[in-house]
């Protein structure tokens, strides 16, 4: 399944370090993104500067009030402070990965097939508690992954093979696994065109941007939150873009660009253009518009 198989390329691209861990950081109140990079969590401004490493790991999420974040590392899922530091391991019996807060900080969603044997997405408890599959699968060799939060903490949208094996596309779901819903409908297989995942919504949830190789490469797309309206958003020859991330104010989107073994964090505007790279890295996420002010200290 390519979409969930990129989610261990990207983390596992080895990057040149651009400026070491004492490297002039920027406070949390003054950056925007995080982003993944060489075995390492890290944070930046917008535009790349103030780079600073917080901890290791990977797939940064933060807390809505952005007080903690959230992250695998070594396949496992942990929790932070928002500088890094006070670092704990989340109750969870099994592997995980690209976790995500609900809106209200209450919850968790997950990857993960410490169950199963396959991918799957789980909820839980913020501390990891409570674990329950989100979905039944409707075949052996389903998986599904990449799990992300309507703004109003209602539903669950994720890729899957449920439709069929090797054939990643969209659903949707309340929290609770009812009401699930398929949202994109392409052919094809994982290593043909058809591969929808990744998906994100729009701060004000009309929206859910998402990665489709359905033209031939990795390229940024986007529907509306019921799954009508596909259209391509931005697409370079050559390279494969995943991980699109709207910001808060819905204007631009952050995404990670594949190409060989090198991953790029990149941003372009809601509306494809302006594209430009912000640095060396994958898995951007953006911090939440009123990060607190924390200690310039990098973590260990």
């Amino acid at each position: 399944m390519r979409t969930i198989a990129v989610i261990g390329a990207l983390t596992a691209v080895a990057v040149l370090l651009v400026g070491g861990p004492n490297a002039a950081p920027a406070a949390l109140s003054s950056v925007a993104l995080a982003f993944d990079r060489g075995g390492w969590i890290y944070v930046a401004r917008e535009d790349g500067t103030g780079a600073r490493r917080l901890t290791r790991g990977s797939g940064a999420a933060f807390l809505p009030d952005g007080s903690r974040l959230a992250f695998t590392r070594l396949d496992r899922l942990y929790v932070a402070s928002a500088d890094g530091t006070g670092v704990r391991q989340l109750a969870l019996a099994g592997r995980g990965y690209g976790v995500r807060w609900s809106p209200d900080g209450m919850k968790i969603a997950f990857t993960s097939h410490y169950r199963s044997g396959q991918f799957a997405v789980y909820v839980a408890n913020a501390d990891g508690t409570g674990v329950r599959r989100l979905v039944k699968p409707s075949h052996r060799l389903e998986e599904s992954a990449s799990p992300a939060w309507s703004p109003d903490g209602r539903l669950i949208a994720f890729a899957s093979t449920r439709a069929a094996a090797g054939n990643p596309e969209i659903y949707v779901a309340r929290t609770d696994g009812t009401g699930l819903r398929r949202l994109t409908h392409t052919a094809g297989d994982a290593h043909v065109l058809g591969d929808d995942g990744m998906p994100s919504w729009s701060p004000d949830g009309k929206q859910i941007v998402f990665t489709s190789n359905r033209t031939g490469g990795g390229a940024i797309w986007v529907m509306r939150a019921n799954g009508t309206g596909e259209r391509m958003l931005y697409d370079h020859k050559g390279t494969d873009e995943f991980n699109p991330q709207f910001s808060h104010d819905g204007r631009r989107i952050a995404f990670s660009r594949l190409a060989l073994r090198t991953t790029e964090v990149w941003i372009v505007g809601s509306d494809g253009g302006g594209a430009r790279r912000i640095a060396a890295g994958a898995q951007p996420t953006w911090l939440p518009a009123s990060s607190p002010r924390e200690s310039a200290t990098p973590a260990q």
